[in-house]
């Protein structure tokens, strides 16, 4: 048990870049000068800036266009695949396991209700039935992110995607087009010196610092707020209310809705069936933050730093190539702010080094998957 206090109020601590206003063009590289490691460091990965990245495509990204896609991976396991949820993805509501081959083939048909998210390593849930009854009840699976990312679209269809990075990010276009839409977010990183309520709380960890696990939060939040709504949605004449609402933090909603005062009102006594959107624009600032549109053409890349918000936006050109794919790269943000070593320590390092050596090991044959 800590004997740490629980903060009282959110505390953003961020002196890194953010967008003047909503007139601001992204910064472009077309070409990076000869001491580009460093230069790239001080100017964007120090600062906290993103940019857009015009030449120096690391690959070569015909091997990762559609039609190759299948010979190139040929991979037989389950993937997870998200289905749109009221006109977007990202709420991570509604999601099926389905095998490489069957989700080519709902993209090749054009179905755009589909959206081929971030993987994690987890089993399926009959199988970890079994193994529950074999294993102890506190062995605990760790989870290793998929670093490649697909979504698709139809060709007079957009489709918005919602993430907040927790790691540094760099995307490239393979096809089509991508309208990117960022904005800075409230989220507990390093670097970036943002705090909240529940910082280094997970679903196990309930304390003196930590009252309620995210579990307990994300269980309440919905009761409060799905319902309404949820029946906001059903009115065809009504505008769409933003998608973040079902998901934030009781604390931050209090936060919001008394401008940062502490007014007395509670999340629990909120008229939420009589709020008009109007007025949950008011007090929930999200919409008024400044932005930057990033458009990204096949090849090109945006370095994006841990904790920016982004929307995704992508446009299939044609009825015969009807997808967006796009690959990520993440990156362990600094947490120093010098080129020569951007980490307190040296686990990351070794880290990498033990990755290198395994993907060396692979490719020798010396070990399988």
């Amino acid at each position: 048990m800590t004997n740490a206090k629980r903060q009282k109020h959110l505390v953003n601590e961020y002196k890194g870049y953010t967008v003047p206003n909503n007139h601001t063009d992204i910064d472009v590289i077309e070409k990076f000068p000869e001491n580009h490691d460093e230069w790239f460091f001080n100017n964007f990965i120090k600062l906290r800036k993103p940019a857009k990245i015009k030449s120096q495509c690391p690959i070569n990204i015909d091997e990762f266009k559609f039609d190759k896609l299948k010979e190139k991976l040929q991979y037989q396991d389950k993937l997870q695949i998200e289905k749109k949820f009221n006109n977007g993805f990202g709420s991570g509501l509604q999601r099926e396991l389905k095998t490489f081959d069957e989700i080519l083939s709902i993209f090749e048909n054009g179905d755009d209700s589909y959206y081929l998210t971030t993987q994690y390593n987890q089993e399926e849930p009959e199988e970890e039935e079994e193994e529950e009854e074999e294993e102890d009840d506190d062995d605990e699976e760790e989870d290793d992110d998929d670093e490649e990312e697909d979504d698709d679209d139809e060709e007079e269809d957009d489709d918005d995607e919602e993430e907040d990075d927790e790691e540094d990010e760099e995307e490239e276009e393979e096809e089509e087009g991508t309208a990117f839409s960022d904005t800075s977010s409230i989220g507990s990183i390093d670097m970036n010196n943002l705090r909240d309520d529940f910082d280094d709380c997970d679903d196990s960890l309930i304390d003196e610092k930590h009252q309620l696990s995210y579990a307990d939060i994300q269980s309440r939040v919905k009761e409060l707020l799905q319902p309404p709504l949820t029946n906001l949605y059903k009115d065809e004449n009504f505008p769409l209310v933003p998608q973040f609402l079902s998901s934030l933090i009781p604390q931050q909603i209090n936060l919001w809705m008394g401008n940062g005062k502490n007014t007395g009102d509670s999340i629990e006594d909120m008229d939420f069936d009589n709020l008009s959107l109007d007025e949950i624009g008011k007090r929930i600032p999200g919409n008024d933050l400044n932005k930057l549109q990033v458009w990204l053409k096949p090849g090109e890349q945006l370095y994006l730093p841990t904790g920016w918000f982004h929307e995704v936006s992508s446009f299939a050109q044609n009825e015969l190539n009807p997808t967006h794919i796009a690959i990520n790269y993440w990156f362990i943000p600094p947490t120093e702010f010098f080129f020569h070593t951007p980490y307190k320590d040296t686990y990351w390092q070794e880290d990498f080094d033990a990755n290198k050596a395994s993907i060396e090991h692979l490719k020798k044959g010396i070990v399988q998957l």
